[in-house]
């Protein structure tokens, strides 16, 4: 993870890296958390939607003719 440190030695590393070149320290710390509040929300939705899968078949099922 990110955090971790174990990203450094990928693409993403690099990619961090440049970023670290290119802005302040405190941007790309900004630039982080927008990427992990996204994700994080974006988690948390798809659980939501997968949580509502159930009660939408059974409303179609039930529009359904027999």
């Amino acid at each position: 993870s990110i955090t971790s440190g174990q990203a450094l030695d990928t693409r993403l590393g690099e990619y961090l890296r440049t970023l670290k070149e290119r802005f302040p320290g405190e941007v790309v710390a900004d630039m982080l958390c927008l990427v992990r509040i996204q994700a994080e929300l974006a988690i948390r939705a798809k659980g939501l939607l997968l949580a509502a899968i159930p009660a939408l078949a059974e409303g179609i099922e039930r529009h359904l003719p027999a």
